[in-house]
């Protein structure tokens, strides 16, 4: 299964995605990554398949469905969803004819359920705030 965890832009010190750190003990800033190797992408696509005939609100989201490719929450129980994340993807044929493609899609974010493409992020951030058991947000 895949994991997360940070590690300094500058020095390359890593901590695990569970701290609740801000910054590297040298002082800069930290990148969130992933490992994703051992992952069987077919039987995952599999599964995100399946899921997109399940009635649960965890798989109603166009974000958690995905669940296994945001591996820093550790409980399911933590998730809070509107569900955001199922927005339209449209095709752009004058606009891959500009950019010298054959095809290019858009997918719509302003159809979130806030209207605002940080919904997508947001309920990952707000989920990993609940399971760490933080009592202030900011955006």
């Amino acid at each position: 299964m895949s994991k997360a965890f940070l590690k300094c832009i500058e020095c390359g010190n890593e901590f695990a995605a569970s701290e609740k750190i801000y910054k590297c003990s040298c002082g800069d800033l930290l990148d969130v990554l992933y490992d994703f190797s051992g992952i069987n992408a077919a039987a995952l696509k599999e599964t995100f398949r399946q899921r997109r005939l399940s009635n649960e609100l965890i798989d109603l989201s166009g974000v958690w469905r995905f669940r296994e490719l945001i591996p820093f929450l550790e409980s399911p129980e933590n998730i809070v969803s509107l569900p955001e994340g199922n927005t339209p993807i449209f095709s752009a044929a004058k606009s891959a004819e500009y950019a010298g493609v054959k095809k290019l899609s858009m997918k719509h974010q302003g159809l979130n359920p806030t209207g605002s493409f940080k919904d997508n992020g947001m309920t990952a951030a707000i989920s990993k705030a609940k399971e760490i058991g933080a009592k202030t947000v900011v955006c």
